[in-house]
Parts: structure tokens; C-alpha cells; sequence
């Protein structure tokens, strides 16, 4: 796992090194093993490779022409428009020869890649079949040989999660491409005069010309609507991601780009897949395996839901037929968040586990007081402002994994989103259910949710998904409380609107159940959680590994008929009869939704009180022209006296001034 980034002026001016070495510093936690550089002219193809200060000197010694043999610094100039950064944290092949920038055999295809392919040494034997030669083992060098090989098609074989970019010398252009489900980051800015990209906008904010701004829509949708990662645009004007499943093409003098998905996430109308939980099992087990891989200790994070309870089981059953080399001894490491409050804690679960299966289990409690005394490495380390404190749970977790020696982590990330985890898909469900004409289902499955959950309140969700499409799209948005402590005057004086939700994604007449699916896992929902993970256990030097996205069972899964996700009121239904003989019956039917929340409303009226107050009242915060200040401090006056809870809002608030601060000021 690494960071990159990289830098072209297309008007053929030499980039400047000094900010080429700062965008490396900036993702020093990223790839704390090593770090690399490679200067290129574009024009002659000539090129030169560099190390940095935390360039191993082993790596400076090899006597392989390809790798750095002086620090950046040091270089002669050679008239360079083109440079591409790489730190790496390593996770296989520890050797120089998994060093980055990496090339092929004559030097005509570069790399810089962040991420790892779980089929990686399939692919190696069939591209070694195919006369290509490796000097390492590490699955950058595939990718390299990959690409050589298929070109833009290359990304359709590989089974797992990237970012990269290669300089095609001949071809005079960069390639850049993201995994199917954007696990791993890539954001650009792209001007008349160049092309800059980086694992984390705070590293291309480096680069001149690119502005630091707020993008002023985006930052009406947070405030308002609630919203956080829309699919292309960010919080920082003029800078954009790459989308999941994603390849763009950019030539090195500027005169064209193109951006084309090689992958979609598609539901076949002609052969759908059958509920079989042994299917989805064996498809599971061998995602779990092949996430194991690693030259660096592996360990699980442990929330003490179905989903990641599931990956511990199922490491487990693992090690007893199979030697792991990154889990020494046989013995699983599990990291949890635990909480005083019995509403938000899943200790019970937690111990169900750890008392069923053999393995070393560490926890963290995270407080409000810790809170505020690394939210602001919290904000920097996200890069964007994020939803709420249950990210700061998360961040602990990937601490003490860090701080208990492992550097590789495998959770339950995606199977909410894939297999109906949240209650908000039983809305979809009974919408679909009713303009499917299944009514006896229907009934059945209304009966169960009120009799497992209560849920009689969650009826108003459904009506939507039942009305007639031309009547779905009169529902208007109720927006007034919402605006609490937002300058309406000043956005609407920005031109600011509505943004409506990125529809582009969904299927025409795919049924309102699988559309809220797909929605959450490529559109809204998952490619937030993502980014939070991906920040999160980088931050702490961690590589998180996340088994349930691994295409091919997503895909199955998806083409699985509706009783596959949600039967008789119960969620995740293969799953759990999948796993009858691996979880604890504690585990496996538990009705209950946790999810990873914190005690944020008792920390409003406790450790982040008082800063809170100290925030609002700063000169910077009351000369925003974004926030109504008196609406602000009553606001905090209502959650302070307990007459409201309003924690989710103040957040955003503190959030924001914060990000503004860091990031912009």
C-alpha cells in the first residue's frame, strides 16, 4: 500500500522538485518504508529516477540501473515536465526490488501505484508465458507487465483495489485508474496547462495553480442536505476524484483526455444467480484467503457485528487447515472500540467471539476528551469534512492496531450495502414488493418487521417507493430545519442551488429494492465509508483489506434474487445461513443495528461543550459568511440544556470551521 502523486505541465516548463518532495512529505504516513522519485521529459523520453530522505540505503546501493542511486535534491536537471511521487508502506516483497517508481524492462511503461491484486501471481505466470520478464515478486511489477500487455483492458483481469498511474513513454500519456469500487483515492486537477493527481488533496494542493478555495456547492449540500462525497466534485474548488471503476488517458501535452468506465456494477434480466449459501460461502472463504497474503502481520478489526465477526470466524477456520506467513504462530489479533454507554457498546458480541475462537483481542475506549485533543490530526488526516464522530472510533481502532505491530487489517466494510444491512432498505423492499405485484410476500415481510422490529414507523419510508414513478418525483425535500445556523443570503447570492442525487448510476427498470443497493454501494453511501477507512488506517501506516468487496461475490450476490438479502424480516439472509456452523447463534441472529456510533450526543453536553463554545465565539468562526451565529449559539444552548438533540448539526458546524482553518485559511 502507498501514496502517490505526480505532476505534468503540459507548456513543457521543468517542474519544480521542491514541491515534488513536499507532496512526498505530505504522504509520509501513507509509505513510511520508502519513497522515490522519477523525473521525465516527455518530449525525448529521457528520464531519471531519485531517491528522498527516507529512501532506504539499501535502495541507493543496488546496483539496479532502475533504482535511485542519489537523493532528489542532488539530480542533475534535465528539463523535466513530468514527475511522479511514490511512498510505500510495504506489504510484499520487502526488497529494493519493490521500489516505485517502477518500470518494465526497457524503461518504456512507469509506475506509481497504491493498492494490492489479490490475483496477482495468476496473472504473473500468464503474462511469464507470454515472454514477459519480472525482476521482483511484488504485484506492482504485474501491473506494469499487465498494462504492456492489454493495455486499458488490463484493469477488467485484476481482482482487487488500486490507484495508479503509468507513463506510457511511446505513447507520450499517462494512464490513470481506479478499482471498481474506489476503495483506494484518486483526486486530480486538470488545467489548460497541466495535470496534477495524489492519493490525498493535500499533497496536490501543493502544486501552483491549484486553487485553495472551498467548492461553495458542495459545502451547501453538507451543511443542508447532509450530504459528504459526491461522486466527482470535492469540498476544494477545481479539484475532482476519479470515479470506481474508472481509466483516464491524459496526453503529456495537454491536447486531450478522455475518462471511460471499464466496469459497472449490472443486474441480468435473462439468468438470475440462485439463493445458494454455499455458493456465496465458497466465494467468501476465498476472498478472505486471498486478502491473507502478506509479508507484514495481519490482524481484524472486530466491531462485534455479523460482518466483521464473520471474518474473524472465517480467518480462523482458515489458519486451522492453512500456515498464514503474515499471522505468525496461527493466532488472529482482533482490535475493538468499546464504549460505557450499553446503547452504542457490542461488548456482549465482541465476547462471543473472542470467547469462541482463539485469538488476541485488544480494545480501545474512546472518550470525548481524546476527541478534541486529536480533532484537528482527525480533520487533516480526512483531507474533506466527514459525518460525525463515529469516524474517531474508527481512527482508534487503526491506532492500536498500529501500536500492537500489525500493518495489514481485514473488516467487514461493503456487506451492509450488498446485502441490505441498514433497515432503511426495507422501505425499498416493500416498495418493490408491492409494484412487483407480490402481495402475499409483502404481507409476510410486514408482518415479520413488526414482529422482529418494531419498525411500524419506517411505513412512511416505504410509501415512496410505492407511489407511481410520476408521482416519486413531486416529493420535495423539507428543508427548514435543516437550514438552522446556515447564511442562506450568502449562498444564494453564490448562486447556489439544490444539487439533486446522482440518478446516472442506476439501471432503467431495475426494481426499487436493487436500486437503493446499487445507490449505496457506487453512489452514496459506500464511497463515503471508503474514504473514511481509507484515511483512517493510512493515517496510522495500516493496509485495511475489505473481503466483502471482492467483485466477483459482489456481483453474485447482487444478481441473487431479493430473498438472498432480506427474508422473514431479517436481513442478510445467505449470509447468515451461509454461516450457521462458523458464528455463535448470538452473533449470527441478532436483529439489532449498532452500527459504528459514538456517544456524541453525551460529549455535546460534556468534553466537547466547552469547545465548542470556544469555536463559536473565535474571530474566525463569526466572520465565516457561511454560518447565522446567533442561530449557531442557541443551537449549542439548546443541546447543552438537554431540550434538543442536535449533535449530528453542531458537528457539521465544528467540522467545517475546522477544515476551513486547516485546509483554507
Amino acid at each position: 500500500m502507498c501514496g502517490i502523486a505526480g505532476w505534468v505541465d503540459f507548456t513543457g516548463r521543468e517542474v519544480d522538485r521542491e514541491v515534488l518532495a513536499a507532496m512526498g512529505s505530505i504522504l509520509g504516513p501513507r509509505g513510511p518504508d520508502d519513497e522515490g522519485y522519477l523525473l521525465g521529459c516527455p518530449q525525448t523520453g529521457v528520464w531519471q529516477v531519485a531517491g528522498g530522505p527516507d529512501t532506504p540505503v539499501a535502495i541507493l546501493e543496488s546496483p539496479d540501473p532502475y533504482l535511485p542511486k542519489q537523493r532528489l535534491s542532488s539530480i542533475a536537471t534535465i528539463g523535466s515536465s513530468l514527475g511522479l511521487v511514490s511512498r510505500r508502506l510495504a506489504i510484499i516483497d520487502l526488497s529494493p526490488r519493490g521500489h516505485q517508481p517502477l518500470c518494465n524492462e526497457d524503461a518504456s511503461v512507469w509506475i506509481v501505484y497504491n493498492g494490492e491484486i489479490y490475483n496477482a501471481e495468476r496473472l504473473r505466470e500468464e503474462l511469464l508465458s507470454l515472454g514477459h520478464r519480472f525482476r521482483g515478486r511484488s504485484d506492482t511489477e504485474v501491473v506494469v507487465h499487465a498494462h504492456e500487455q492489454w493495455g486499458t483492458d488490463a484493469p477488467k483481469r485484476f481482482n482487487g483495489m488500486w490507484a495508479y498511474t503509468i507513463w506510457d513513454v511511446r505513447e507520450r500519456k499517462l494512464v490513470c485508474c481506479r478499482d471498481r469500487f474506489g476503495i483506494k483515492p484518486f483526486y486530480f486537477h486538470l488545467s489548460d496547462t497541466g495535470f496534477a493527481f495524489s492519493s490525498e488533496i493535500k499533497a496536490l494542493l501543493e502544486v501552483p495553480g491549484v486553487p485553495r478555495a472551498p467548492n461553495l456547492q458542495t459545502l451547501w449540500d453538507y451543511l443542508v442536505l447532509h450530504t459528504v462525497d459526491p461522486l466527482e466534485d470535492t469540498f476544494f474548488e477545481g479539484v475532482q476524484r476519479l470515479g470506481a471503476g474508472e481509466i483516464m488517458e491524459v496526453a503529456l501535452n495537454g491536447s486531450s483526455n478522455t475518462r471511460n468506465r471499464f466496469w459497472s456494477l449490472e443486474r441480468s434480466r435473462e439468468t438470475a444467480v440462485p439463493c445458494d449459501p454455499a455458493c456465496f460461502r465458497s466465494m467468501l472463504v476465498d476472498a478472505v484467503r486471498c486478502r491473507l497474503v502478506s509479508d507484514v502481520p495481519v490482524g481484524t478489526c472486530l466491531s462485534g457485528g455479523l460482518d466483521s465477526s464473520t471474518i474473524v470466524c472465517l480467518i480462523d477456520s482458515i489458519l486451522r487447515r492453512e500456515a498464514i506467513e503474515g499471522m505468525a504462530g496461527g493466532v488472529q489479533k482482533t482490535f475493538s472500540a468499546r464504549f460505557q454507554d450499553s446503547s452504542l457498546d457490542e461488548g456482549q458480541y465482541i465476547s462471543a467471539i473472542v470467547n469462541d475462537r482463539p485469538v488476541e483481542a485488544y480494545f480501545t475506549h474512546p472518550g470525548g476528551r481524546e476527541l478534541v485533543d486529536v480533532l484537528d490530526a482527525l480533520v487533516f488526516a480526512q483531507d474533506e469534512p466527514f459525518g460525525s464522530t463515529s469516524i474517531f472510533a474508527q481512527w482508534s481502532v487503526f491506532r492500536l492496531a498500529k501500536e500492537c505491530g500489525v500493518t495489514v487489517t481485514l473488516d467487514g466494510q461493503g456487506a451492509d450495502e450488498q446485502l441490505a444491512g441498514y433497515h432503511s432498505y426495507y422501505g425499498s423492499l416493500f416498495g418493490a414488493l408491492a409494484r412487483q405485484a407480490r402481495f402475499l410476500t409483502l404481507v409476510r415481510e410486514v408482518k415479520e418487521y413488526v414482529a422482529q422490529h418494531r419498525g411500524q414507523h419506517r411505513f412512511r419510508h416505504a410509501i415512496g417507493f410505492m407511489l407511481p414513478k410520476r408521482l416519486q418525483s413531486k416529493v420535495k425535500v423539507h428543508l427548514p430545519g435543516r437550514l438552522r445556523g446556515v447564511d442562506v443570503g450568502f449562498f444564494e447570492g453564490q448562486g447556489i442551488g439544490l444539487h439533486g442525487e446522482a440518478t446516472s448510476a442506476m439501471e432503467a427498470g431495475l426494481d426499487s429494492f436493487h436500486q437503493a443497493l446499487k445507490h449505496s454501494l457506487v453512489v452514496s453511501g459506500l464511497p463515503t465509508l471508503l474514504r473514511y477507512e481509507d484515511r483512517n488506517s493510512m493515517a496510522h501506516s495500516v493496509e485495511s483489506r475489505v473481503p466483502f468487496l471482492d467483485h466477483r461475490l459482489v456481483e453474485t450476490v447482487y444478481n441473487m434474487p431479493i430473498e438472498a438479502k432480506i427474508r422473514r424480516g431479517q436481513t442478510k439472509a445467505v449470509l447468515r445461513e451461509a454461516l450457521v456452523d462458523e458464528l455463535p447463534d448470538a452473533v449470527r441472529l441478532r436483529t439489532d443495528k449498532i452500527g459504528f456510533a459514538t456517544p456524541e450526543r453525551q460529549w455535546f453536553r460534556t468534553d466537547l461543550l466547552s469547545f465548542a463554545n470556544q469555536l463559536f465565539a473565535s474571530s474566525s468562526f463569526v466572520r465565516r459568511p457561511f454560518f447565522r451565529v446567533s442561530e449557531v449559539r442557541e443551537a449549542l444552548g439548546q443541546q447543552a440544556s438537554g431540550k434538543a438533540d442536535l449533535s449530528g448539526t453542531i458537528w457539521r458546524w465544528i467540522c467545517v470551521e475546522l477544515w476551513l482553518r486547516q485546509f483554507i485559511d
